[in-house]
């Protein structure tokens, strides 16, 4: 009368379950992913490196600070 039911198993731990979904969530959860397997990276080709030399200015950057207005203190209103 049953049957069969595909079952999924983890392949790090052995964790069994019959749903998809639910392996899924496990290695999520787990982080049990299979380790990607190490990919061949070309080396970048060689250029040369170009140096732009800044000018110097003469004059330094003069920093102008703005002057902060005076804080106010709240002022309580009396019940009459």
């Amino acid at each position: 009368m049953t049957a069969d039911k595909a079952t999924y198993k983890c392949p790090v731990c052995g964790y069994f379950t019959h749903f998809e979904k639910a392996l899924e969530a496990h290695q999520r959860h787990r982080k049990h992913f299979p380790k990607p397997e190490p990919m061949e990276v070309p080396e970048p080709e060689k250029t040369p490196e170009i140096i732009e030399e800044k000018a110097e200015t003469a004059e330094p950057a003069v920093v102008v600070k703005k002057a902060r207005k005076p804080r106010k203190k709240a002022v309580k209103e009396s019940e009459s």
